[in-house]
């Protein structure tokens, strides 16, 4: 049998892991709940945007109906996303390999978990590329401020990495 991980100097305890445990499920939860309401209505504008399309709709509402169902559409992206990252979290809890980085194989420090019990790198590696990248699920360090330069229509400075 495999021992526990050991994180800032201690190992995770049956105790602590169960309340990891508890945590990525109710984290679970809340995403399943939030992933259903952006899909119902990212649908529910599709279709909205659709019927005031075909009976002449006003231009702004068009453009309402569009951008609110691109903004649904995107959270429901995001929240899948994250969603993959509890539940392979929660993997990781039943196969024994919780709290160990998946780019270095070292324990995740505590404070690290108890942030983002989802977290499947140490922070050593977040601070570099690789393992920014595996921790984001391939976005890379090459994205800061990205999404923000993005809606504002300015553009991003190149990266120093």
């Amino acid at each position: 049998m495999e021992s526990a991980p050991k994180t800032d100097g201690g190992a995770l305890t049956p105790r602590m892991l169960a309340t990891f445990r508890r945590a990525l499920d109710a984290e679970r939860q809340r995403l399943l709940g939030d992933v259903g309401w952006s899909a119902t209505t990212a649908r529910a504008l599709g279709q909205a945007q659709a019927e005031e399309g075909a009976s002449t709709g006003s231009p702004g509402d068009v453009a309402s109906d569009l951008a609110g169902q691109e903004l649904a559409v995107t959270l429901e992206r995001a929240e899948r996303r994250q969603l993959a990252r509890v539940e392979d979290a929660l993997q990781r809890l039943a196969t024994g390999g919780y709290g160990l980085c998946e780019a270095c194989g070292h324990p995740i420090e505590l404070a690290r978990l108890r942030a983002l019990p989802w977290a499947a790198v140490c922070r050593d590696c977040v601070r570099s590329a690789g393992g920014l990248r595996a921790e984001r699920g391939g976005g890379g360090a090459s994205n800061g401020g990205g999404a923000k330069a993005r809606r504002s229509g300015a553009v991003a400075p190149p990266s120093l990495a």
